[in-house]
């Protein structure tokens, strides 16, 4: 075969193989194509599709759609709502043998708006009813029987003024007012108020259970004095008795309640050893229920101090916090606070020495230059700030992150006015607002000395 016919043959096989490879590339090329545009039509296809089908199916039932709901808290204004009107019936102290139990009339002292906030509930043991805030339960009666101590439920038989003034009424009716008008909330203020010159009372919701935060402090003075005074003897004691009222230091008022009661906190305890200790804490509410005084719970020490965040061991078993969410803690009344000023005042607490000694260590000065430099004093937030420098103040203030509390004995520099006042803040709204207490100060102080 001659050269030029296998060359030939060479250049036609390699033509071949390369249309071959051209050929079987056509075919992978249109393939793939075909398979790519048929999956587009598809998708393309499919998604009307889907939409259609959502777009005539049911309403879905579990997509939450906002209902108006005739349940939910929905503020209406209400020319109405607080507007103090002439009433012979509201407030007149009934001189009751079984308790002395103001009575409010919600014509006069709430809104039309139900109370969300104080629930009645009546003692099984003694059949009273009680104002108690939503955010706490009270002690049961049955406590104190279980641990061997009486139920005591009698009528308050001191010279607390019961006297009734339309005209003091008219101030506290004022404050009520201003509260609402800086937009705190009303539903967990109490008031109380008294004329020392008239000997004359007013109040709003002062029956009404509240934490007292560090003005808890005032009873466990007395208490101390009233109880074991000779503790005050010791040096220890008497300083921690100045630094609990004058500082409102809790590690203080630790040791005066550890002391006085003769308990000690630390770690859980047994059921019997426990009902031991229970009822130590126990008989210092026992001391003020035994002269008078009711709903009252002083039994739990107050937090933080020293290394000690919160209560622990036998002192979160006084709260008993397995049986129902809400704890049960510290407790009392405007109305049980302004009258455990008055008796100081008048020198009925314990005795007029003690009397006399528990009111110096509660005055206050109203020189700036003195109070600004304390950390935290009785005076900026409270009711000294909203006082002239020359008048008197004899107070104990009480706050946490969600209270802002204070009860004093305000006298005008020429004395004509002397009264008490003590008003519980219960709310985030009272603690974010620290010009609410002295404004409200202000205006009860140019009340008292001028128009009242």
């Amino acid at each position: 075969m001659s050269n030029n016919t296998k060359l030939r043959r060479r250049i036609v096989r390699k033509r071949l193989s390369i249309n071959f490879k051209r050929l079987i590339l056509f075919y992978l090329v249109s393939i793939s194509t075909v398979i790519i545009f048929s999956l587009l039509i598809k998708q393309i296809l499919s998604k009307p599709s889907y939409q259609a089908k959502n777009t005539n199916s049911a309403p879905n039932l579990q997509v939450y759609t906002p209902q108006p709901n005739p349940q939910v808290y929905t503020p209406q204004p209400n020319p109405q709502v607080y507007t103090p009107q002439p009433n012979p019936q509201v407030y007149t102290p009934q001189f009751n043998p079984q308790v002395y139990t103001p009575q409010f009339n919600p014509q006069v002292y709430t809104s039309s708006t139900p109370n969300l906030v104080t629930t009645n509930r009546t003692n099984n043991n003694l059949g009273a009813t009680v104002n108690i805030s939503s955010n706490m339960r009270i002690i049961p009666e049955t406590d104190y029987t279980e641990v061997g101590l009486t139920s005591i439920y009698r009528e308050d038989l001191t010279q607390f003024p019961r006297n009734h003034d339309q005209k003091l009424q008219n101030i506290v009716n004022d404050i009520v007012n201003y509260v609402t008008s800086k937009g705190a909330s009303t539903e967990h203020l109490s008031i109380s108020l008294v004329d020392l010159n008239s000997q004359t009372y007013a109040g709003y919701q002062d029956e009404v259970t509240r934490f007292p935060a560090s003005v808890t402090k005032l009873f466990w003075m007395v208490y101390l004095y009233g109880t074991k005074p000779k503790l005050l003897e010791k040096p220890e004691i008497q300083k921690a008795l100045n630094k609990m009222i004058e500082d409102s230091d809790n590690e203080s008022a630790s040791l005066i309640i550890d002391k006085t009661t003769i308990t000690q906190s630390g770690d859980e305890l047994t059921t019997e050893k426990f009902q031991e200790w229970y009822k130590k804490r126990l008989s210092m509410n026992h001391f003020f229920k035994e002269a008078g005084y009711q709903n009252i719970n002083i039994s739990q020490k107050l937090y933080p101090y020293s290394k000690v965040n919160g209560p622990a061991g036998r002192d979160l078993q006084i709260r008993k916090p397995d049986s129902d969410p809400l704890p049960i803690r510290n407790y009392t009344t405007t109305y049980n606070v302004a009258r455990l000023l008055f008796q100081i005042e008048t020198g009925e607490s314990v005795d007029k020495k003690y009397s006399r000694d528990m009111k110096n260590l509660l005055e206050r000065s109203l020189k700036k230059e003195e109070w600004e430099k304390i950390e935290f004093n009785h005076i900026a937030g409270f009711f000294g700030e909203g006082l002239p420098e020359d008048a008197q103040l004899f107070s104990k203030m009480g706050w946490n992150f969600q209270t802002r509390n204070d009860a004093a004995i305000i006298v005008s520099p020429d004395g004509k006015a002397k009264y008490i006042l003590v008003v519980f803040g219960d709310h985030p709204s009272f603690y974010k607002d620290k010009k609410i207490l002295p404004e409200i100060s202000r205006k009860v102080y140019d009340d008292m000395t001028t128009s009242y």
